[in-house]
């Protein structure tokens, strides 16, 4: 399978630590961070309308994006922050 190179980049910086919610200013008196996207050795984990995780592989955030966040890699790259 052919993957793009956001997805690409997604995929590297979620196995370097990072980890991608969104912002929410109106919450809790200030900006709530909530996470919607992160990873470990093992899994990628993901909260959006309820939560789940799949194996650490490109083909399942592939998967993730298209089926559950129902977007492109580029499009979740501009939706969303990270927690740095």
């Amino acid at each position: 399978m052919k993957y793009t190179n956001a997805t690409r980049e997604l995929f590297d910086r979620l196995n370097a630590g990072e980890v991608f919610g969104e912002n929410l200013p109106h919450r809790l008196g200030g900006t709530f961070f909530w996470q919607v996207l992160s990873a470990d050795s093992r899994f990628i984990y993901w909260r959006h309308y309820g939560s789940s995780a799949n194996e650490n592989k490109l083909e399942s955030l592939a998967w993730i994006l298209e089926n559950i966040f129902e977007m492109t890699a580029e499009e979740f790259l501009s939706k969303y922050t990270t927690a740095a």
